[in-house]
């Protein structure tokens, strides 16, 4: 009853790893060209 629950908890948390804060990137790098390549996330 519980596995079930533990299952998708884990697979929603696996699934945040894929996303970035656009505003906190931008912030950090800001419009420097040669940063985009390292600093790049899949969520922009």
């Amino acid at each position: 009853m519980v596995l079930p629950q533990v299952i998708i908890l884990i697979l929603i948390g696996i699934g945040s790893i894929f996303r970035g804060d656009f505003a906190m990137f931008y912030q950090v790098t800001g419009n420097n060209p040669l940063l985009f390549q390292s600093t790049d996330v899949i969520d922009t």
